[in-house]
């Protein structure tokens, strides 16, 4: 997670399921977004995409990815969507009970209208 923004970072929770994260910051800042959920072909579930374990599965994105530059021509990469624009909401983040009032931050960001959005739907505040 330290490396230069843009590189990819793998990780393995729960001795089963990888989850991965977007590196935001200069090299040496550990800090990064978490992917939670991603749409995929129109002929594939939402469903399968939806929750940071699934996306990871998915795509076969596994802790040897750690590390991948994601804007290069690499095994896996980011795109910007040339579509409409997005409706984001924001909603407290899921799994952080045991974080105090930082368990209540509207820290989790995602596509109001996106169906792969993993999550009770009670948690969605549109932006």
């Amino acid at each position: 997670m330290y490396l230069e923004g843009g590189h990819l970072y793998v990780f393995f929770v729960y001795g089963m399921h990888c989850c991965a994260n977007v590196v935001t910051r200069p090299t040496g800042i550990a800090e990064a977004v978490l992917l939670r959920a991603a749409e995929g072909p129109e002929t594939a579930p939402a469903k399968l995409l939806s929750g940071p374990g699934k996306l990871c599965a998915a795509l076969g994105i596994h802790v040897a990815h750690s590390g991948l530059d994601l804007l290069s021509d690499g095994e896996v990469r980011l795109f910007q969507s040339r579509g409409e624009e997005v409706r984001l909401g924001a909603s407290r983040r899921i799994g952080v009970d045991y974080a105090g009032d930082a368990a209540a931050w509207p820290l989790r960001f995602f596509d109001m209208d996106s169906d792969a959005v993993s999550g009770p739907q009670k948690l969605r505040i549109p932006q």
